[in-house]
């Protein structure tokens, strides 16, 4: 289930370099998705934090939403992205996406 976009990174990283943290893009990332966190409550479980020169930082993290069903078969996952020369957390992209298995740190 790969999926090729020109709008936002694949669900799944692909020649791309993990990194070990960002914390203030994190935070960002959370910031950008704070409202939601709260009316669908969502969960983070795995996550991985990777750089690709054509997206910049790239923070996938596989979620579940606890008041409404999620699809069988199929993981829920965000993924956030933001140019390396951009610093300011409003030029951080979002997209909510599918993918066939949880995601690990060797992704």
């Amino acid at each position: 289930m790969s999926e090729r976009s020109e709008f936002h990174p694949g669900a799944t990283p692909e020649d791309e370099t993990v990194l070990a943290e960002a914390p203030s893009f994190i935070k960002a990332c959370l910031r950008h998705v704070d409202k939601d966190i709260e009316d669908f409550d969502i969960r983070f479980w795995n996550s991985v934090l990777t750089q690709k020169k054509d997206w910049g930082l790239v923070w996938r993290v596989d979620v579940t939403f606890h008041n409404r069903p999620n699809t069988p078969g199929l993981i829920n996952r965000f993924v956030f992205w933001r140019p390396l020369d951009h610093d300011d957390d409003n030029d951080i992209g979002f997209a909510s996406l599918y993918a066939e298995q949880p995601l690990s740190k060797s992704d």
